[in-house]
């Protein structure tokens, strides 16, 4: 399904897409998982949305139903195409899309404001940290190489 204002075009992603999709992510400092988009996907090939300009990818937005509740993210209009109110149109396109079904989201802190005026409601925080691993070998006792085991 497609949905069409002016010069802006929103359609469903192709596996093509995806990369950029996730580039997009990545370019707004977010770390989606190395397989997220796969496992999404999986979930529900229909809601992976990409707005276009005059034929140009300008915007992304992943709205994912599950059977009883659907994930909204990934949700980003190109720097240099901000301000135009795509975000806005490709917004509404998520939420037609998962119209009936219990929407969970993930915002960044400073569009928390614009996700309340669409009916969210704040639920609780996220944090997220990073480190090194120092490299240790921890014995398990109960793990055994596959190769030891008969699959007879």
């Amino acid at each position: 399904m497609a949905t069409t204002d002016s010069d802006l075009q929103i359609v469903t992603a192709s596996a093509c897409d995806m990369n950029w999709i996730l580039s997009m992510s990545k370019n707004e400092k977010w770390n989606p998982g190395i397989k997220d988009g796969l496992a999404f996907q999986l979930a529900d090939p229909t809601g992976f949305f990409i707005a276009l300009s005059n034929g140009n990818r300008v915007g992304c937005l992943v709205a994912v139903k599950y059977p009883n509740s659907a994930h909204l993210g990934v949700f980003v209009v190109a720097e240099n195409q901000r301000g135009k109110g795509y975000g806005r149109r490709l917004f509404k396109h998520g939420m037609d899309h998962l119209k009936g079904y219990n929407i969970c989201l993930e915002a960044v802190p400073s569009q928390i404001e614009n996700y309340k005026k669409w009916g969210f409601q704040y639920a609780h925080g996220t944090t997220s940290v990073s480190g090194t691993i120092r490299n240790q070998r921890t014995v398990c006792r109960n793990i055994r190489s596959a190769k030891d085991i008969s699959f007879d």
